[in-house]
């Protein structure tokens, strides 16, 4: 946890990129 505190940015651009792989999920299989 104090890595994530110590590197904000990071936490932002990791989290950005989890919705990416999201949203390229749903497009491959909106079902799921």
């Amino acid at each position: 946890a104090g890595q994530m505190q110590a590197h904000p940015i990071r936490r932002q651009a990791i989290r950005r990129r989890g919705l990416a792989e999201a949203r390229s999920a749903e497009a491959v299989a909106p079902e799921r």
